[in-house]
């Protein structure tokens, strides 16, 4: 996906201003880039963040917060495998979530 200002797209790239249900792309001002699944706009389902500041979530989203089982990735490749609720870890897991 080439630039693109912020915003909801399509998984094929185009505008979309509508409600977003589905799959599809979040791009924020800062370049942050969100790709998954959409409920009435909110991140919610399973999803992939990828931050700025060379952090990469991937796992679940509810009601727009990071919540459920994911992976945080760092920009030296360290993986952190666990549960969150409301953008708040809470417990460590030994092994890599399925999804």
């Amino acid at each position: 996906m080439t630039q693109q200002k912020e915003g909801f797209y399509f998984e094929d790239g185009t505008s979309c201003s509508e409600i977003l249900d589905g799959k599809g792309i979040y791009v924020y001002e800062n370049n942050d880039i969100y790709k998954g699944q959409f409920l009435k706009s909110e991140f919610h389902g399973l999803g992939h963040l990828t931050m700025q500041k060379n952090y990469i979530y991937r796992g679940y989203f509810r009601k727009g917060k990071i919540h459920g089982k994911g992976i945080l990735t760092n920009e030296s490749g360290y993986k952190v495998f666990g549960i969150w609720a409301n953008d708040i870890f809470k417990e460590h897991l030994e092994n890599e979530p399925k999804f």
